[in-house]
């Protein structure tokens, strides 16, 4: 959660990252399915596909 603060405080600061932070999202979301998946040891397709 304090993460999100962070990053809602930037882009609060600094309007200009917001359209960098939607370029990147689908990316950093696979990513954070595939941490998932090996953290929890649950199928990767347990987590759901955007």
């Amino acid at each position: 959660m304090a993460f999100r603060r962070q990053i809602n405080k930037q882009l609060k600061s600094s309007p200009s990252l917001k359209p960098y932070i939607l370029e990147i999202f689908d990316e950093c979301y696979e990513d954070a399915r595939k941490e998932a998946s090996a953290r929890s040891q649950l199928p990767l397709d347990t987590f759901p596909v955007i």
